[in-house]
């Protein structure tokens, strides 16, 4: 009840700050203006990326999040809980340990297949006139920083503001030993999200494909916190992979999911201005979440 208190004093006039207790912890909306109004004002507030309303935080914020401005309408985002990914940490993290900073190092097979990966995930980013200058891209679960290899031996890419995140202290480490002038941090952006409308883009790449020992409703739980939280911080986009279902037979430690159950998700929770690619060659789908429509993009 005292979580309940504290949140009536917080937003004592504000209608939209629809709060319910049950079992003794707090579900507030994930975006709350800071304004009196209906809650579909919300939307308005956000832009054009689709109705944010009816999505639900889990666990009570334990710390003073951060807000934004947009639209003369303020917002904050509240922290969820994570599942326990600690078996999919411990895997990767023996992974860098038995083969160090390369493909393997990251559980992936062959080096090709990887730089194809890396390749489609950064085609989100449009290159000027059409997009910023140098665009902020921030790499969600990024691992020992391969993808900057990538860059640094493929001609003709743009300079781009890079940061990288991961859950692993180890992936992080050798992260910033490899490459000492990029930004690297150990964030957990579900329970500490980043400020709103804070980088250009959202890459998450390889994240959302293996579940080890996690079962498939834990792993679905924990990919819809995970871009959520991601597209909050986007202004521009987000593109992700995922295991495809269209396969002869899935395997147990990989994470499958379909097009249509990735398409319902993020047209219902995320943005309506959405695109997927299983061009490339690999066992799975890329899917490309906008804030504003693509017309005239190439």
């Amino acid at each position: 009840m005292l979580i309940f208190r504290h949140a009536q004093q917080k937003f004592p006039n504000d209608s939209s700050a629809q709060l319910c207790l049950l079992w003794g912890t707090i579900f507030p909306t994930r975006y709350l203006p800071q304004t009196e109004g209906p809650a579909p004002a919300a939307d308005a507030a956000l832009g054009a990326g689709g109705s944010l309303r009816n999505r639900r935080g889990i666990g009570a914020p334990s710390r003073e999040l951060p807000t934004g401005l947009e639209n003369g309408r303020r917002f904050w985002i509240d922290a969820e809980m994570t599942p326990d990914l600690t078996s999919l940490i411990a895997h990767y993290e023996k992974c860098l340990a038995r083969f160090g900073a390369d493909h393997r190092g990251v559980d992936w097979p062959n080096a090709a297949d990887l730089a194809v990966r890396f390749d489609v995930m950064l085609s989100i980013i449009d290159v000027p006139p059409s997009g910023p200058a140098v665009p902020s891209v921030l790499d969600l679960g990024c691992g020992p920083g391969l993808i900057l290899d990538h860059i640094a031996r493929t001609p003709g890419r743009p300079t781009i503001d890079y940061h990288g995140i991961d859950l692993s202290e180890h992936m992080v480490d050798a992260a910033r030993n490899r490459w000492p002038d990029a930004r690297f941090d150990v964030r957990d952006v579900i329970a500490d999200p980043l400020p709103p409308l804070s980088v250009d883009y959202v890459i998450i790449n390889g994240v959302l494909t293996l579940k080890t020992t996690l079962s498939r409703d834990a792993m679905i739980d924990f990919a819809k916190k995970l871009i959520r939280a991601a597209f909050a911080a986007a202004r521009i986009g987000v593109v992700f992979n995922v295991m495809s279902r269209h396969v002869d037979w899935e395997r147990d430690d990989l994470f499958h999911w379909s097009f249509d159950e990735v398409a319902s998700f993020l047209t219902a929770d995320v943005t309506r201005h959405i695109a997927f690619r299983s061009d490339y060659g690999l066992y799975e789908l890329s899917a490309f979440a906008y804030r504003a429509p693509r017309r005239g993009a190439a």
